[in-house]
């Protein structure tokens, strides 16, 4: 009996491994190019492009199209929007407001509810008509809180509902930039923002909008973590874009999961004991599972080691049991 539980168990692993080994190959063909479209807050230097590209995967290519000082219409009128798509991305992630708001001149400004709704229905049309997936990015907040040095001044917040609108009439995936940031900024509080913060242009003073790299690094998270997580109908982005891709979604790591807790009850339904001898015809076999992942070969997964082997021993059930 033990001899075939071992084949058995063998033959599982070596064609769960065999699957496995052999899904990256039909991606060897092609590396996944994805551009950032947007303006200082995601520009390298001054934004979270930078940070965010060393969250991919090993065999995706990004190019930060970004530029400083760029609003939805200027990067258009100025060629950049053309540049963009002349690198023929597979994914582009697309981030303006910030310029966009009043104040910002002729050459920039745009309306929420009319021009700049209007420019992004051009990105996310455009974007298709070369094969590429657009990916809607809200704003990153402002870091100015109120005189209750705990809430934020919210100044972006019509351009983000516009961004929002477009995204769901067009069925474009989301990242809620601003959302996510906003907690997080509001979290760490006035002093909690400094390590993020580059020079104001006053000396002594903060910036309150771009990045330094620490900056980067505390937001390009953000980005990676709502498309990894699918928030907001971006999870078929998840499985080519970034590196944080929960496990249980590759289906060669399913399988492999799948034969390993069959071989694993196989080799438990087999023995004849767990803690101490235990008659086979009270043997138990519990499998309690966490992602498709053996946890504990026991009754009780939160009990301690120890416990669980006695209450193994002692109170083993006179039935047979998987759980899955």
């Amino acid at each position: 009996m033990s001899r075939r539980v071992f084949l058995i168990t063998l033959f599982l692993i070596c064609c769960a491994s065999v699957a496995l080994a052999a899904e990256p190959a039909s991606k060897a063909d092609h590396k996944l190019r994805v551009v950032l479209v947007g303006d200082s807050t995601v520009a390298e230097k001054s934004g979270w492009g930078t940070a965010f590209i060393k969250l991919l995967a090993p065999d995706v290519e990004c190019i930060n199209a970004a530029r400083g000082g760029q609003s939805s219409k200027s990067f258009l009128d100025g060629g950049n929007w053309k540049k963009a798509l002349d690198l023929k991305p597979d994914w582009v992630l697309i981030q303006f407001g910030h310029n966009d708001q009043p104040g910002k001149g002729p050459n920039r400004e745009t309306d929420p509810e009319t021009t700049y709704r209007a420019n992004l229905i051009r990105y996310v049309d455009e974007a298709r008509a070369i094969g590429a997936k657009p990916v809607l990015v809200t704003s990153l907040v402002r870091r100015t809180f109120q005189p209750d040095k705990q809430h934020l001044r919210v100044d972006l917040e019509p351009y983000v509902a516009a961004m929002k609108k477009v995204a769901e009439e067009k069925h474009v995936p989301l990242v809620d930039l601003h959302a996510r940031s906003k907690e997080l900024v509001e979290k760490l509080g006035p002093e909690g923002v400094k390590p993020m913060e580059p020079e104001g242009k006053t000396p002594g003073s903060l910036d309150g909008t771009h990045l330094n790299e620490r900056g980067g690094e505390m937001i390009a998270p953000l980005v990676a973590d709502e498309i990894a997580q699918g928030r907001t109908g971006a999870r078929h982005a998840s499985r080519e874009i970034t590196g944080h891709v929960p496990p249980s979604f590759h289906p060669a790591m399913k399988l492999l999961r799948s034969c390993f807790a069959l071989a694993l009850t196989l080799a438990l339904a087999a023995t004849t004991s767990m803690a101490a001898p235990i008659p086979a015809k009270d043997r138990t076999v519990i499998l309690i599972t966490i992602d498709g992942f053996p946890a504990w070969l026991w009754h009780d997964p939160a009990l301690p080691v120890p416990t669980l082997r006695k209450l193994a021993a002692e109170k083993a059930r006179k039935r047979r049991a998987c759980r899955w």
